[in-house]
């Protein structure tokens, strides 16, 4: 800014216009920007179509001032520093991912600590000078529990597919004429089953012996990438309690257990990811195929996308401590009553007076209720890739317009172009070549428009 080069306005976005002169034209809340070349939106998560379950928790607690709903985890300022939010205060979190960890965790940092109690594990207790009980309850419609990463760089070696195997992995998805006769991401979970499957076979298993061969292994990965609810002794068991999976996980991940086919799946999926990124952006796949694409990395997520060691530990220890109540996680009846939130599982109840709804929604373009999106939808700025999925871009990263223009001076990047690109809201993605490509190419055009003027 001191360079003169960037000015910063800081208003909300209504709408971008394109004009005849091929200017863009950028309408805020408070003023009309125009004569723009090009315009680039990185516009992240975006507010969407509130679900009729949210819509009539906002209902209930409208008129109700001892009850509080919140609608996104972020920012945690909102219920942070919230006047209902005490060491008494009971709250329900809908959500069992990343996001409700950092609400579970910014909250308990209020009114307590996490010390650590082995430095080599990161196993660590939780304390506080309130008598706080069952403060948390969240809840999921599987109730499964985030998987944590390897602890360190000597555990996650164990999981990573040598070089050779992965280039023949993404030379063979990346095949246009192998993308284009798929009929299902199975020509992705064949070519990818035996790199597991050997990762797996050369693992040591402590005094454990694997009664099965590789093929049999790569039979299992295959039906578990399918259907994850596929029971073998092998994989942890998706229905034990979570405080159980959880401790399995942990010792896992930090090296003090036999390693489960699940958990040694997500771990080499997650190295496979960037393969996977780079070969099936701009994709020769029908629009079924890559809805199904993505559906099936996002499936793996719980594992590839894991939160590191210490906070699942903080989890357990706050489990332990009595401060986090795991009896309601899969799927609870919730009733609305005059106290609060009643959720009910299997003869137990609890009643929470806080709601925070952590689970993000997926880049699904139609279903975003923002008035820049929805006016773009309109204008025939953005073509949709499929129902479920994001805005249309060419390789820079570009807009691909209603009527297939390509060469509309409107760059996409983010979570908002999935379909086109897989993996775009994974951090890797976001430092990698998406953004390296779109200012080389905007670097061409505005080179491009000085020479010709």
């Amino acid at each position: 800014m001191q360079a003169k080069i960037v000015s910063l306005h800081k208003d909300q976005v209504k709408e971008v216009n394109w004009l005849e002169n091929n200017k863009l034209q950028i309408s805020t809340s408070n003023n009309t920007l125009s004569e723009f070349d090009e315009v680039l939106l990185t516009i992240g998560h975006q507010p969407t179509e509130l679900s009729q379950q949210i819509l009539e928790w906002d209902k209930f607690t409208a008129n109700e001032e001892s009850l509080n709903l919140f609608k996104t985890p972020y920012p945690v300022a909102d219920y942070l520093h919230h006047k209902n939010l005490t060491y008494k205060s009971t709250i329900a979190i809908r959500g069992f991912g990343l996001a409700m960890i950092d609400s579970v965790r910014a909250i308990a940092e209020k009114f307590g600590k996490f010390e650590i109690k082995n430095e080599e594990t990161r196993l660590c207790t939780y304390t506080s000078e309130s008598e706080i009980q069952d403060m948390f309850i969240p809840f999921s419609l599987d109730g499964l529990p985030p998987v944590p990463k390897p602890l360190n760089a000597r555990i996650d070696e164990w999981f990573k597919p040598s070089d050779a195997s992965i280039l023949k992995f993404e030379k063979h998805i990346g095949n246009k004429s192998i993308q284009k006769e798929a009929d299902s991401p199975l020509f992705i979970i064949a070519e990818f089953a035996p790199i597991a499957a050997n990762i797996y076979s050369k693992i040591s298993h402590g005094n454990d012996k694997l009664d099965v061969s590789e093929k049999d292994i790569e039979n299992l990965i295959t039906r578990w990438l399918e259907d994850q609810s596929t029971n073998h002794s092998l994989f942890i068991p998706a229905k034990q309690a979570a405080a159980k999976s959880i401790k399995s996980f942990l010792e896992m991940a930090t090296g003090k257990s036999s390693i489960s086919l699940d958990y040694c799946i997500g771990q080499v999926w997650r190295h496979c990811q960037p393969s996977i990124y780079k070969a099936l952006s701009f994709n020769e796949c029908s629009d079924k195929v890559i809805s199904e694409i993505i559906a099936l990395d996002e499936s793996t997520k719980r594992y590839s996308f894991g939160p590191p060691v210490e906070s699942i530990q903080q989890l357990l220890a706050l489990a332990n401590a009595g401060v986090l109540n795991l009896d309601m996680l899969t799927d609870p009846n919730i009733e609305l009553t005059k106290k609060g939130w009643q959720l009910v599982l299997s003869g137990k109840s609890a009643t929470a007076t806080i709601m925070i709804d952590s689970v993000l929604d997926s880049p699904k373009i139609k279903s975003v209720n923002s008035l820049l999106v929805k006016n773009m939808l309109d204008d025939g700025l953005l073509e949709v890739v499929h129902d479920d999925l994001g805005a249309m871009t060419n390789e820079y990263g570009y807009l691909i317009s209603k009527n297939g223009n390509a060469k509309i001076p409107i760059a996409l990047l983010g979570r908002l172009a999935k379909g086109t690109i897989v993996g775009v809201d994974a951090i890797l993605e976001c430092f990698g070549t998406r953004p390296e490509q779109w200012a080389k190419q905007a670097a061409k055009n505005h080179i491009n428009w000085l020479n010709s003027n």
